[in-house]
Parts: C-alpha cells; structure tokens; sequence
C-alpha cells in the first residue's frame, strides 16, 4: 500500500522522513516530510492514519502544516547536511499525538537560525495546534535541529533530544552539542539541559555527498529513566563520528 498516493497534491520531488508510531486504541500512525525540489526550504509535514493494522490509511493523507524546513541551510560554518524531518510520539494514557520539527527561523517570522517546534493533536490526527510551541529556550540567534520526541508511559513526561549551537565557546554559532527538553504539562512548556560532555564543529563527513553525517538522532524514556543516543566527531574520536549515550533519570 503506498501511502503517499493518497495525497491530495503529491510532491513533484520527494516523500522522506518516514516516523511510524502506535496509540493505545492500537492505531498506527505516521508522517513524513514532502517536498517538491532539493534545496527548497518549503516543507510540508504529512500524516496519515490506520485503524487496522497499516491494512488501509486514510482516503486522503492529511497535510499537516508547511514549513520553512532547514535543508542544508545550518549557519555558522557548520556544513552537516540536515532536512527538517518530523518525529513523533503518542502519549499512551490519553492518546495525545506530538509532532516536532526544525524550522529555518521563528513561527511568524524575525529569525533565520534553527529552532525545534512542536504541534500535537487530541483526536487522532485530525487536528493539530494551530500555534506551535517553541522547544528550545535559549535567548540565542543560534541553531537548534535534529530533534527526536519520547513520552514516559508512566508519567507522561515528554523527552526531546536535539543538536544545539548555544553554547558554543566561540559563540560564534559554530560548533555542536546535543541537549534534552522535558516537559511535565502536554508540551506547552519546556526546560532545556545539555547532555554532551564536549562540543565539536558541526560538520558532516567532507568525502561523503553534502557532508552528510546521519539524518537522526533518537531518545527512549520509560518509568523515569532516559537513553538519548547520537552520534558526533568531538577531538576524542579522531574526527570519525561515534555513538554516545548518556542516560539520566527525568524526575
């Protein structure tokens, strides 16, 4: 069954990104990013849904907003390849949905860096937020991508993981770290923590095409305990990149 023919305007470029979830109904959920050219920064976020186990989805696949996306557009001197491509989680007490992203800029306009947004829907995907909210909380005009979304069973607490730029010691936007946001009230507020032990520059892998240096990273959290994972080229792996992790309990 392919999905993406059930869109209403099919891209002209590119279905990716895929994120599949479940929710406690037993409903199979899932979204991606659809384009139409490579280097265009206006990303639509796609959903669709299944009530029989990905036997069918729905008629017409539901476009959930269009987004400035970040496409090979980090700033700093940064050249890590990355698309702004949804992830999501589902809170398995109400059933609430949660979609976040990387936008090239603020909701609304006067920024042009990166910065992680969040929507959610409270009936099954067949509505979403109208106004996202902003997950990272620094006061910086630097970027912030890559983010992946868990929700704690137990508690509801949401974990997102993501790449960050604010605090790099140059303070030039130049470098890279990797930080959580948790959230203990639905996602309508955030405190951010950085989980790296040591920064590095950003780039992706020059011999490889657009520098490219993996397009996800991802968080897990059950009953209180966090596994975040990522990969970076900090001086200690000789500039090869490596995978780390750095658990933590969420309280």
């Amino acid at each position: 069954f392919t999905i993406s023919n059930t869109m209403a305007t099919p891209p002209t470029f590119e279905n990716l990104g895929v994120n599949l979830q479940t929710g406690p109904e037993g409903n199979v959920y899932i979204a991606w990013s659809a384009s139409n050219g490579y280097g265009t920064n206006n990303l639509r976020l796609i959903f669709s849904r299944s009530t029989d186990g990905g036997v069918s989805w729905l008629p017409i696949a539901k476009e959930v907003l269009t987004v400035n996306g970040l496409l090979n557009n980090l700033g700093g001197g940064k050249t890590m390849r990355y698309r702004s491509l949804p992830s999501m989680t589902v809170n398995q007490q109400t059933g609430t949905i949660y979609m976040v992203w990387a936008n090239k800029g603020a909701i609304g306009g006067g920024s042009s860096d990166g910065d992680i947004y969040m929507i959610k829907s409270n009936n099954y995907g067949d509505d979403w937020s109208s106004t996202p909210i902003i997950v990272n909380q620094d006061a910086t005009n630097t970027d912030q991508w890559s983010p992946w979304i868990a929700c704690d069973e137990i508690s509801n607490a949401l974990v997102c993981c993501y790449y960050g730029s604010q605090d790099c010691i140059s303070q030039n936007n130049d470098c890279a770290n990797t930080y959580v946001a948790i959230s203990y009230d639905d996602g309508n507020t955030w405190s951010d923590y950085k989980i790296s032990g040591e920064e590095w520059d950003g780039d992706g892998m020059s011999w490889s095409a657009d520098y490219y240096a993996g397009d996800y990273i991802g968080v897990d959290v059950y009953h209180g305990l966090a596994v975040p994972v990522w990969s970076d080229k900090r001086s200690s792996a000789g500039g090869e990149f490596w995978a780390y992790t750095n658990p933590f309990e969420v309280p």
